[in-house]
Order: C-alpha cells, then structure tokens, then sequence
C-alpha cells in the first residue's frame, strides 16, 4: 500500500516538473496528498508532533490573523494548500507509516531527479528541440532555472554514490554520471544553482575529511587540477552563464533581474519586521515591482529569494523558525560521526537549498517541484540526523539506496 501511494505522490508532482506533460487540477494535487496523510493519521502507530518546527507551523495562521491581507492573494487557500502537502511529507507530525513513506518517497524522487538530468543531456546531445526555450536549455522541465538545482541535486548525489561504490566499475560510471550530471548544471545556467552546487561539494568533502587536512588539500588540488585539464569540455558549455554576465554588466548589476524584487521585501520587512504582511503575500501599498499587476487580480507572485519572502511575509518569526531548525540539522550533519558519508550527503544538499533559497522564493510555494522536494528533503533530514525514534520504526536510513 505504502509502494501505491508513493506512485501516487510522484504521479502528481510531475506537472510542477513540467506541466507541457499534462496537468491536474489542483484539487486533485492537494487532495491526493491531504489524503494521503488522513491515512497515515488513521492507519498509523505513535502519531507524534515534531517540536523543531512546530514554531515554523504556529507561525503561518499568527501570520494570517495578525494581518488583512488583500482578497487577490487568496492567502488561507495558499496556506490550506502548503499544509495539505506538509501534512503528508513535511517534517511536523510523523508515525511508523508517515516515516516508511517519505523515506521511500525520497528514495524515488531522487531516481526521479537523476533520470531527469541524465535524459535532459541526451536530449540536448540530440539537439531536441522541446528542451529549450527563450530562456534556454530547459530539459525534461518546464524551465532552465528548474533544471539547475535538480542538476545540482544529481551531482551531490552521485558524489555520495562514489563514495558508496564497492568496485571500480561502479566508480566510474558515478563519476561518468556526475561529470553529465555537471555539465547539465552548466547548460541550464543557473549562477545560483553552480555556486549553491560548488559549495555542497565543499561541505561534502569537509565534512568527509574534517579530520584529515592533509586530505582535503589534495582533494582541492586533484579538483583543479582535473578542472584545468577538463575546460575544453566544460567551457562550450558556459555559452549561456557569458551572456548573463555580460547582460548584468550593462545593467549595472549582476542581479539586476531580482534587485527590484529584493527591494521590495526589505520594504516590506522594514515595515512590518515582527510577523510579516502576510503568508504568500504582499503589501500593495509597498511594492513597487513592475511584473507584479495589480489590476489583473490573479495574485501570482514573484518573491525572488525565499529567505527575504519568509521574512517580509511572516517577519521575524518565520524566519527564525525555519533558520533555526534547518542550521540545527547541517550542524549535525557536519558533526555525527556514524554513516559519516550519507550525512556529509545531507549536509551537502541541505546547504546547496540554503543558499540557492537566497535566489529563488518557493519556500512557501506550493506548487512549485523544488518547494514539494524541500520539505520532503527536510523530512529525511530530521528522520537521519535528529529524530532517535527511527531505530524503534527499523526505518532505512540509507540515502536514496535505489540505482541510476
């Protein structure tokens, strides 16, 4: 059963990957996971409340009530719909089935992520053009700014893989498929994405080696000697991330794109620094981003960095009860010494989302592939790093123990 409603799961996140596949409306996404999680509630063992994040889950209804958010952001369908999710893969309530199923979950969604990037590479060697658009090389998924932290996901995940690998064949072709894994990362552009991803690779091997300096120097020198002598497969592939570059510098800025946006969420903040404007919302008295229409009345938003929209929406409490938490678990990543590699894994990706969160704002976005895998990610987070009761459930702990 819990095999079938992890299908379930899978099968209606994918038109957040891509909705060009087919789309569901959005009662049957919310629903299915609302579902999901009723069953678990009724049909599990040991319902307990997680207490690392219950602050961050009594901060969006204080949020709302302390606020009159304007009708057009539809912010207590937002919340029901964030919670509805969180509910069944989200790191607050868990029992015996809550934990077998975000663990098998996890393990497939990251099958998912790696099939995702290893095809998107075919597909660009292929010249397909269904994966690409005005915004460049988009892949399997919907847009390259999608594509970018996946690839980034897929890269750290295959570094663990090569760690766990018991034979030089399987060393090789980890490597192989970080290595495309790598240059999927590049295609897609993200800046934001590569330095999220460069600095998760410098946690892993950290965390790996922290005892052993001597280790970590030839690690760091091994890493550019092989990107020296690797540029001329690497650096076709930077044709996009260029014309970035030189687009900010005739902008003035390297993040001209997100300047106004971020901009306005300090306003916001300054105003409001206590408890927000609002979950998933805006004050349209403060905003002055051009993209946003007030007129339209669809209430889609672009908060621009997920760290900034937790602190303009839900202020100072909703920022530190998700900081709080989440640097509690890359410290124990960094420090437990048992299954040292699956946690310098989880410390690896947990920074790579904390840093590319100060860029992209789906911390909250309900819809969006890399808010549903956030919060599954932080659900494994808890299981391997905080949670004692896992041995009591003899939960696997492995992480994503399935192959490719």
């Amino acid at each position: 059963m819990i095999r079938l409603l992890v299908f379930l799961a899978l099968f209606v996140t994918i038109p957040h990957i891509n909705s060009a596949y087919f789309e569901l409306p959005d009662f049957i996404s919310y629903g299915s996971f609302l579902g999901i999680a009723i069953f678990f509630i009724l049909q599990g063992k040991g319902l307990k409340i997680t207490g690392l994040f219950l602050p961050f889950l009594l901060a969006i209804p204080i949020s709302l009530l302390v606020n009159d958010i304007p009708s057009v952001f539809r912010a207590p369908a937002r919340a029901i719909a964030f919670l509805a999710i969180m509910m069944a893969i989200g790191p607050f309530i868990y029992n015996d089935l809550f934990l077998r199923f975000r663990k098998e979950l996890f393990t497939y969604t990251l099958l998912m992520i790696r099939w995702i990037v290893l095809v998107s590479f075919v597909g660009h060697l292929l010249k397909w053009d269904s994966f690409a658009n005005e915004r460049g090389f988009c892949g399997l998924t919907y847009i390259s700014m999608l594509l970018g932290p996946l690839a980034g996901i897929a890269v750290l995940n295959y570094l663990y893989w090569i760690y766990m690998s018991t034979d030089k064949r399987d060393y090789l072709l980890n490597g192989i498929k970080m290595l495309v894994s790598f240059l999927v990362l590049i295609l897609a552009s993200s800046r934001a994405a590569i330095g999220a991803c460069l600095l998760g690779i410098a946690f892993f091997m950290l965390t790996v080696y922290r005892s052993n300096l001597f280790r970590i120097m030839k690690v760091v020198v091994i890493g550019l000697l092989l990107a020296v002598s690797t540029i001329s497969i690497w650096w076709p592939y930077t044709g996009q991330i260029r014309e970035k570059m030189k687009h900010g510098e005739k902008e003035g800025s390297s993040t001209a794109s997100r300047d106004a946006l971020w901009a306005d969420r300090a306003n916001e903040f300054y105003h409001y620094p206590a408890f927000g404007v609002g979950f998933a919302s805006y004050n349209l008295d403060l905003i002055e981003d051009q993209s946003f229409s007030k007129q339209d009345g669809d209430g889609v938003i672009e908060p621009g960095s997920s760290w900034l929209f937790l602190l303009s929406s839900m202020g100072l409490m909703g920022f530190f009860s998700f900081l709080i938490p989440s640097s509690y678990m890359l410290y124990r990543a960094f420090i437990l010494n048992k299954e040292r590699i699956r946690n310098a894994f989880l410390g690896s990706v947990l920074l790579m989302l904390m840093v590319h969160m100060l860029f992209e704002g789906y911390v909250v976005a309900s819809g969006a592939y890399l808010c549903y895998f956030l919060w599954l990610f932080l659900s494994e987070c808890y299981l391997c790093l905080v949670n004692s009761n896992r041995v009591n459930y003899e939960i696997n702990t492995e992480a994503g123990s399935l192959p490719l």
